[in-house]
């Protein structure tokens, strides 16, 4: 599968406010943060609308609004074109927009930042050797004893979905040593 180039990442500079993130929610955002980049579009409940918000900054559910505020900023700003221009970039850090990475964005740690690559390397490398094999996520939910949804999770690098597991899977599917090793490698190099 070819590596198509990331999207770039736009955000008003110091104009992004979020009270401070724990280490694991920094990486989930960094997981979402990178879909976007990749051109993906997360399910739900990832990118749920929020069209009413209420009182005290939440929503209709009662859910503190601030963190997929932040996230839809950038989500809005991330999907342009896959390239920037040296013009454009010049331009929109002169009227003071940053244009960088998820993991400056989001302050990862290089290790975080290779734990979100190494993962969603891992959950792509479990869609490709199932559509390669001809198999719905339903098929292989029966396959490994599991659900489609857990399928679906473990495709989009969900927080509940260990390293562990992805890898089990991958081998269950036929995956060889080597080329789960090229996975790796893959995040390897887009996290330098």
């Amino acid at each position: 599968m070819a590596r198509t180039p990331d999207k770039p990442l736009v955000w008003l500079h110091g104009q992004v406010k979020t009270p401070p993130f724990s280490s694991e929610a920094r990486v989930e955002a960094g997981f979402l943060l990178r879909r976007l980049q990749r051109g993906e579009t997360p399910g739900l409940p990832a990118s749920r609308p929020m069209p009413a918000v209420g009182r005290h900054g939440r929503d209709a559910q009662g859910r503190a609004r601030y963190v997929p505020a932040a996230v839809g900023v950038v989500q809005a700003r991330g999907l342009g074109e896959a390239t920037m221009k040296a013009t454009k970039r010049t331009r929109l850090v002169r009227a003071g927009w940053q244009v960088g990475t998820a993991a400056e964005f989001l302050g990862l740690t290089p290790e975080e930042q290779q734990f979100v690559e190494l993962k969603l390397a891992l959950a792509g490398g479990v869609r490709e050797f199932r559509e390669r094999q001809g198999l719905t996520q339903a098929g292989l939910a029966k396959r490994l004893g599991s659900s489609q949804s857990r399928i679906a999770k473990m495709e989009a690098a969900d927080a509940s979905v260990s390293l562990d597991l992805l890898m089990r899977s991958l081998l269950s599917i036929g995956a060889t040593a080597g080329q789960i090793a090229k996975l790796i490698k893959k995040a390897e190099r887009r996290a330098a």
